[in-house]
């Protein structure tokens, strides 16, 4: 990235170095329904979310599926499993490269614009769906090595996003729940294979690493080499206080990102954000949502987020 010279740009990269910013910087997101879409549509509906409520940075949504082998329409054992190949990301992923592209295009080159990808572990949920438990605990060689399949694809991925305009990629961790692996499970199936993909992106202006789910094991994911780190902290632990009690890497975080917003007041959303600044301190935090919001979420709720992250 260029030296930037856009004030959101400037704001957002004064909160990952520990800087003073002219205020604390404010994102959003949202999933669209854009899987059906071709990628100019798609681009169009980031832009306008992005403009109404005037975000710093932009996360895009990746709803487009890892695809399946040719031919194949389940995963449904392991010979299924050992037909997966690395892919070819500028042929696989075309679509969501050219969503990268064409928000690049549009937004200009100083904007901080993050791409979201899924970790391996993340994506085989997807592909083998109910199936997943079965196939993983029945035949462990074929498991681990669809992940590493995976894992190449999405590392030849990450370069690709970051070729066709992306400043970095907004990294799912998926498997981080404390009540879903055991610790020597989560060494084997998910750090090692997270830690080489984010490598690729090693020379990004911005990584985040979300840990997603319920009791994720944030803490155990410090040594990952990213900027920010996300999780569902008005949902789950830990809090923010006590993250900063072990880091002060920046964080986002601050709106609760769950259905019950709905039933929340404006004044609601404002007092939670204040109170994760407070937690965070000023320098080193992004308001953001714990994960994807609600697409319910009312219009004046996200409002509130952006009035709040004007006080600060």
């Amino acid at each position: 990235m260029s030296q930037a010279t856009n004030a959101k740009t400037q704001r957002v990269l004064a909160a990952l170095q520990g800087d003073d910013p002219d205020r604390v910087p404010f994102a959003a997101w949202m999933h669209f329904a854009t899987q059906h879409l071709e990628p100019q549509e798609t681009a169009g509906l980031h832009e306008r979310f992005f403009q109404a409520y005037d975000l710093d940075l932009m996360k895009v949504m990746n709803d487009y599926p890892y695809p399946l082998p040719e031919g194949m329409d389940q995963v449904d054992g392991a010979d299924a499993m050992r037909r997966f190949e690395p892919l070819d990301a500028p042929v696989a992923f075309e679509r969501q490269l050219d969503v990268i592209r064409e928000l690049r295009r549009r937004l200009g080159s100083d904007l901080i614009i993050l791409d979201t990808v899924f970790n391996p572990f993340g994506v085989a949920q997807v592909l083998l769906k109910r199936s997943f438990d079965d196939l993983k605990t029945r035949y462990p060689e074929e498991f681990r090595r669809l992940l590493q399949v995976i894992a190449e694809s999405l590392r030849r991925y990450v370069r690709a996003s970051l070729r066709a305009g992306a400043s970095g990629i907004f990294y799912s961790v998926n498997g981080a729940s404390a009540s879903l692996l055991g610790p020597d499970e989560f060494e084997a199936s998910v750090r090692e294979l997270d830690r080489s993909i984010l490598s690729a992106a090693a020379d990004a202006a911005m990584n985040v690493c979300h840990a997603h789910g319920d009791d994720p094991r944030v803490l155990d994911l410090l040594d990952y080499p990213v900027h920010a780190f996300s999780w569902s902290h008005l949902a789950t632990s830990p809090s923010i206080a006590a993250f900063r009690q072990r880091s002060d890497a920046c964080v986002i975080g601050g709106i609760d990102e769950r259905l019950t917003i709905v039933r929340k007041h404006p004044s609601d959303i404002r007092a939670d954000i204040l109170g994760a600044v407070r937690d965070a301190g000023r320098t080193r935090f992004i308001i953001g949502p714990g994960c994807s919001l609600a697409s319910e979420t009312p219009v004046r709720l996200i409002e509130a987020a952006r009035f709040a992250a004007l006080e600060t």
